[in-house]
């Protein structure tokens, strides 16, 4: 049997509760469905022959209609016209193990994923898992969260179908001093992940704002248990929240012109399993450089902030300055006019562009 143990859950089941709505299906079911659901997403708007999938899989029609109709008893949108085939409609963008599992490399194919329609927010359930002892690479994913959060208690807007909203979980430990890091990292795993899906260009404001045409596009929160006689990190949540298809409508007056999306139109010829999968692969890579650092040098090219006069305050004083460099550890070096030079840890203060 082939055994997923993941499925689209309702946030009013607590964890114990899901675990009796764990399915199994037959290997030969579920490959059909996925190697379906792939041709479909390979080929989304356009109509494909039942034959040719049949003839291509290597599989019969009937089988070719039974992953049909489960599907589109999940949920998915697709169209059957005789004599042209199924299509998958544009606006059919549900997250979907199966078009997630088969895009992620070979050494995270096994980790566990679990899918939300709608949760408060993926780093407190994540959180709750991690300390049961959830396994290294655990990743939550949501259609929408009804209490997003963001960087210094602030909300993250995630309204339904039309951004990512996801939780990885490292079981790593490493020094507290290094924390700052596994921010630094996502950043530049995320970026990665969306260059290698797109022609965009995205940049990094200090320390965790991904930017695309100076807007906002992807917060990232990174939440640690510490270990205090060790002064090691054991468990890391880190929170990923991608506006891929948002429309400004979308985004509550006061930040509309701030926040923006990947695809602003309201439509995304790349699925969000496609980034998904591509950012689940990016920060698990990058989470074994985490001790190295082996990334800062594509941070920092990557950070709008530095050469940016900047201010901040530290208990109760504003400074202001020139922000010239990032440290190893991930601080951001400000030089004042003075000639002073003061480096800002993340989470000290909230470092903004001066106007």
């Amino acid at each position: 049997m082939w055994f997923y143990d993941i499925l689209l859950l309702n946030e009013t089941q607590s964890h114990e509760a899901q675990k009796d709505k764990k399915q199994t299906w037959g290997l030969a079911a579920v490959s059909a469905k996925q190697e379906v659901l792939k041709v479909l997403e390979n080929n989304r708007g356009q109509y494909v022959s039942g034959e040719k999938m049949a003839e291509n899989l290597g599989i019969s029609r009937a089988a070719i209609w039974k992953a049909i109709k489960g599907l589109q008893d999940m949920g998915y949108m697709i169209d059957g016209v005789r004599k042209k085939g199924y299509c998958l409609t544009g606006q059919s963008n549900r997250l979907s193990l199966y078009m997630i599992q088969p895009l992620l490399k070979d050494k995270y194919k096994n980790i566990h994923i679990y899918l939300y329609d709608q949760i408060d927010s993926t780093n407190r359930a994540a959180k709750e898992l991690a300390n049961t002892g959830a396994p290294n690479g655990t990743t939550l994913i949501a259609d929408m969260q009804s209490a997003g959060r963001g960087r210094l208690g602030r909300t993250f807007v995630s309204p339904p179908n039309s951004g990512l909203y996801m939780s990885v979980i490292l079981q790593k430990g490493i020094f507290s001093d290094k924390a700052i890091n596994v921010t630094t990292m996502t950043a530049v795993a995320v970026c990665r992940a969306i260059e290698k899906l797109t022609d965009k260009k995205p940049q990094i404001k200090w320390v965790n704002d991904i930017l695309v045409d100076g807007k906002k596009v992807c917060g990232i929160l990174a939440e640690a248990s510490l270990d205090v006689d060790s002064q090691r990190i054991n468990r890391i949540v880190i929170g990923i929240g991608l506006n891929i298809s948002t429309k400004e409508s979308d985004f509550p007056e006061e930040i509309r012109g701030v926040a923006g999306s990947l695809y602003e139109t309201g439509f995304s010829p790349i699925s969000r399993n496609q980034f998904a999968a591509a950012i689940i692969n990016e920060v698990l890579e990058g989470a074994e450089q985490i001790e190295t650092g082996a990334y800062m040098e594509e941070y920092k090219k990557k950070c709008v902030t530095l050469g940016k006069r900047v201010f901040f305050e530290r208990d109760g004083i504003r400074y202001e300055g020139e922000a010239v460099s990032i440290g190893d550890n991930g601080a951001l070096i400000v030089r004042q006019d003075n000639g002073v030079v003061i480096p800002v840890s993340f989470g000290e203060v909230s470092v903004r562009l001066v106007e």
